[in-house]
């Protein structure tokens, strides 16, 4: 016999339950009928208790032909051929009721996932509002994850499944923190949504990575090409959500892809700006000074490349350059503005200057 799925399984007792009360209106009608007149007799009632216990085993062995297993069947039809409507009354009343309370189960996987996944309905405004709803700014990626983050430690776990529906739909690599942290969070139910989405992101990561690779093979002299590969490998190098050894990869492959595309285009500063970062989370200072100053002098805007340049000096504990780029760099009051806070502080100390 094949075995029957929960959803089959809830179905079939949905039906019996349906022919019990069936049964039972049929036999209760026709005893009504017969004290109604008097000229029926035992006989008369006898003959429509078997009509309707045939019915019962037709139906079921047609539900067995169905493959659908399960007591249920087997018990109101011998309730009733027994008890006639007492039996089949009987097992309405008593299965109705020992049912209802457990109608509305826990929510499956497959539910969590197509609450994850399910298709994007709303529009820009509603979006918006929500966000601002749950405190969510549009400003800089660091307040976004601080936001979530709190609401992942702290929320309730409605707050925690509308955190997790947005990071599935909306992932950004700088996001990653905020599902690692909902990884490890208390409530198992979290933990599993939070997996989903990792996986998702993972899915969703190696369908972009592996059309875009293509389009780089086909167009191997085309710097648009190389260029995205090398960012989205870079981008997914040390989320922390792949394969640790995976993640190796495609940050040597980004290195090799952001040297072809120095090769394919000499004078854009862009490459080596970006192995100039990739040196720096790898732990290769040196490396990382030279991309940054060979951007700087392709014409790469000097205050972005100061912070990264700052900090690979730093850890090369080369504090002379670092006093001097700074003096050089951020005199000008203009171009400490554009800093954050915390880099402006630490900018004021270098050049000897007061906040």
């Amino acid at each position: 016999m094949i075995e029957m799925e929960p959803r089959s399984r809830r179905w079939l007792r949905l039906e019996t339950l349906a022919v019990a009360l069936s049964a039972f209106l049929l036999e209760a009608w026709g005893m009504v009928q017969a004290e109604a007149d008097l000229q029926a007799d035992l006989q008369h009632i006898m003959l429509l208790h078997l009509g309707v216990s045939g019915l019962l085993l037709l139906w079921l062995v047609l539900t067995f032909l169905r493959h659908k297993t399960g007591p249920e069947p087997t018990l109101l039809a011998l309730a009733t051929l027994a008890l006639g409507p007492l039996g089949s009354g009987g097992y309405f009343l008593v299965m109705f009721g020992s049912y209802l309370p457990h109608y509305k189960k826990p929510q499956g996987f497959m539910h969590w996932y197509e609450t994850l996944f399910r298709e994007e309905t709303k529009t820009s405004g509603q979006e918006l509002f929500e966000l601002l709803e749950m405190g969510r700014v549009r400003t800089e990626d660091s307040e976004v994850i601080v936001s979530f983050t709190d609401f992942l430690a702290f929320g309730t776990p409605e707050q925690k499944q509308a955190i997790l529906t947005l990071l599935a739909k909306n992932f950004r690599p700088t996001f990653a923190p905020a599902l690692l942290e909902a990884i490890n969070d208390d409530e198992a139910t979290i933990r599993v949504m939070a997996a989903t989405a990792t996986a998702h992101v993972e899915k969703g990561f190696l369908e972009k990575s592996l059309a875009m690779k293509k389009q780089s093979e086909e167009k191997p002299d085309d710097f648009n090409a190389q260029m995205n590969l090398a960012l989205l490998l870079d981008d997914y190098g040390y989320t922390g959500l792949l394969d640790p050894v995976r993640e190796r990869e495609n940050r040597i492959s980004a290195m090799a892809l952001y040297q072809r595309c120095a090769s394919l285009a000499p004078n854009d500063a862009r490459p080596w700006f970006a192995m100039g970062r990739l040196s720096l989370r790898g732990g290769d200072n040196t490396h990382a000074i030279t991309c940054f100053r060979k951007a700087m002098s392709l014409g790469k805007s000097q205050i972005d490349v100061a912070v990264w340049l700052s900090e690979a000096l730093f850890k090369e504990r080369r504090f002379g350059e670092l006093r001097q780029l700074a003096g050089e760099l951020f005199r000008d009051g203009d171009a400490l503005s554009a800093l954050n806070e915390n880099v402006r502080h630490a900018v004021y100390l270098w050049i000897g200057e007061e906040a």
